[in-house]
């Protein structure tokens, strides 16, 4: 029996569609941390005496997560682009045993579920932040 992992075309278009879903989710939530971004500078630089200075604190450090959280997203765009580049040469070549390619897919997939969680448990720290504090 053949234990070596087989890489057929069909995989390498479901990875290139993973990847490229991927892609389009992570460019939406890059947009919208961007959006938040503005919104809390909004907050930060607005004239408001009733404003606690632990509120501007707070505001300042979602401010530094957001920039944080963006430069993470485009760090796994670069990582996700770099790996559809290997899949499609791996499909052009009809490589079949790209093992460290399986490996880094499975890697890679592991690692955007884990930004996601991070992504949605901030935005969502944030927007009671702002429904409470603001």
């Amino acid at each position: 029996m053949d234990s070596t992992i087989k890489l057929n075309k069909e995989k390498y278009r479901f990875y290139i569609f993973e990847n490229e879903s991927s892609l389009t989710l992570l460019g939406t939530q890059e947009t919208e941390t961007m959006e938040w971004n503005r919104i809390i500078e909004l907050f930060m630089n607005s004239v408001n005496t009733n404003k606690s200075s632990s509120n501007k604190e707070i505001d300042s450090l979602y401010h530094s997560g957001l920039k944080k959280l963006t430069i993470e997203i485009q760090s796994v765009v670069d990582l996700i682009q770099l790996q559809l580049k290997r899949i499609q040469n791996d499909m052009i070549l009809e490589i079949e045993n790209d093992h460290e390619g399986y490996m880094i897919q499975d890697i890679l997939r592991d690692r955007i579920k884990q930004l996601q969680l991070f992504i949605i448990d901030f935005r969502y720290k944030l927007m009671i932040h702002l429904s409470t504090n603001h």
